[in-house]
């Protein structure tokens, strides 16, 4: 058998479709049919399709090859809808099971210049496609999207909506990635490389987030953390707004804070772990010049919620910034600082927690050792609604060893009776040992005119 028919002009504006050319060459067995410029909503793709007039058990295309200059995913989607009004409904069945689709690609690829997607843009996208029982296959992809390049294999069976993605990046703007994701700004930034492993299905977000599984692994360079990554918002925890001993330095401290670059890191790394909507935080770990940090906990993906520990080393110079903060700490507090507050030197393990040996090695090490040998540590939790950040950060505590904190507890037990003074609860040691001078000069004298007293008796 042999022939070609052509169709040329088509336009079917109901579907937003127009067509200039399509060919169907028919020689021997085969049959080879080339679509040139589809427009579809304004997305250009050129196809290529060669099959057989051969009995198969389903259609079977030998190849299928896919070009476009420019896809707009948003625009094209509307072209089903709009079919869709001009499609019978289905007939009613008693049969629940949904049938398989009669389709196999045995070879193909894509060649796509352009694609949008509200602000996501990716360029060059290549890929081997192929599909049987029901299971589109995507490998070899190859794109470029925010200034890096993405790399994988994609399965996605287009009957139950179940996708595998196995991907791999390098190069990636976060900082782009995230405000055309998300809409998120100044909310991190640095250069990403990653790789994932991940299984997912559903037609719904809901869906999607607790079938959600698999790891993601990742590493950033050069990069910032933004408003969360800031040690001024750090401290800004319930327990230390919430106590008398802070309420009027809190916001000097903060200020010097604000003139401090904590948020920088020159390494990120982590793995999430995705399970049944929760994502394991496995740890996360930054490197940066003045602070590190190890992150770790779960972050509930349909309710927007989380439960984290963060945990840091933070140099000396800043550390000492923080003014009566930085006096609870229990390596400061054995060096009896000058205008130490008594009644909040007694009150230290409130805002102390032990960590051990090996937790303590978790945390990243500064780049200098000096630095590091001089560092301190310290822990806030993170709980509760992310959408109300205020409320998130629940604590903020120092860490130290079991032996630091029984050195703190030994010095404090040595620390004079502050309610000699008139006002206690602001008493440092030097105003209590001057009371007690006082106090005992005044013992004295007492003491001289009873002696002189009774002599006189004599």
């Amino acid at each position: 058998m042999r022939g070609s028919f052509k169709i040329k002009d088509l336009r079917i504006p109901e579907i937003f479709l127009t067509m200039d050319e399509a060919d169907v060459n028919l020689s021997g067995k085969n049959i080879v049919l080339a679509v040139r410029r589809l427009l579809l909503n304004g997305s250009d793709i050129n196809i290529t399709a060669r099959t057989d007039i051969n009995p198969h058990p389903q259609f079977t295309l030998s190849r299928l090859d896919v070009r476009s200059r420019f896809i707009d995913l948003d625009r094209l989607m509307k072209v089903p809808e709009a079919l869709a009004k001009y499609t019978a409904p289905p007939l009613p069945s008693s049969n629940t099971q949904t049938a398989d689709i009669p389709v196999v690609i045995r070879n193909g690829s894509i060649n796509m210049r352009r694609i949008k997607t509200g602000e996501i843009i990716a360029t060059n996208t290549t890929g081997r496609i192929s599909m049987r029982n029901n299971n589109f296959f995507l490998n070899n992809l190859r794109t470029t999207a925010f200034d890096g390049i993405i790399r994988g294999d994609i399965t996605a069976n287009l009957i139950t909506t179940a996708l595998q993605i196995r991907t791999r990046g390098t190069g990636l703007n976060v900082e782009k990635a995230l405000l055309a994701l998300a809409n998120m700004k100044d909310t991190l930034s640095g250069d990403l490389a990653f790789r994932t492993d991940i299984t997912l299905s559903g037609s719904t977000m809901e869906e999607q987030m607790k079938s959600l599984k698999g790891t993601v692994t990742f590493a950033m360079t050069d990069g910032q953390l933004g408003p969360f990554g800031k040690l001024e918002n750090m401290i800004l925890a319930e327990n230390i707004r919430e106590s008398q001993f802070f309420q009027t330095a809190l916001g000097g401290v903060i200020n010097n804070l604000a003139t401090v670059d904590t948020s920088h890191f020159s390494l990120m790394n982590g793995q999430i772990l995705f399970d049944n909507g929760i994502a394991h935080i496995n740890p996360i770990t930054t490197i940066g010049n003045v602070m590190c940090l190890h992150i770790s906990g779960d972050f509930n993906l349909l309710e927007n919620t989380t439960d984290m520990k963060v945990r840091a080393k933070l140099g000396s110079v800043i550390a000492n910034m923080l003014g009566p903060i930085a006096q609870l700490n229990p390596i400061n507090l054995v060096q009896a600082t000058p205008g130490l507050n008594v009644v909040m030197a007694q009150a230290f393990s409130l805002f102390c927690e032990q960590l051990t040996p090996e937790e303590s090695a978790a945390i990243p090490n500064l780049p200098t050792k000096l630095d590091d040998n001089m560092a301190t540590k310290f822990q806030i939790v993170l709980r509760g609604d992310v959408a109300k950040p205020m409320s998130l950060i629940k604590s903020f505590k120092w860490l130290a060893l079991a032996s630091e904190i029984e050195q703190a507890q030994n010095f404090v037990s040595t620390l004079p009776d502050p309610s000699i003074v008139e006002d206690p609860n602001n008493a440092t040691i030097e105003a209590i040992l001057k009371a007690q001078e006082l106090q005992a000069k005044e013992d004295a004298k007492l003491t001289n005119k009873l002696i002189r007293f009774f002599k006189k008796k004599k």
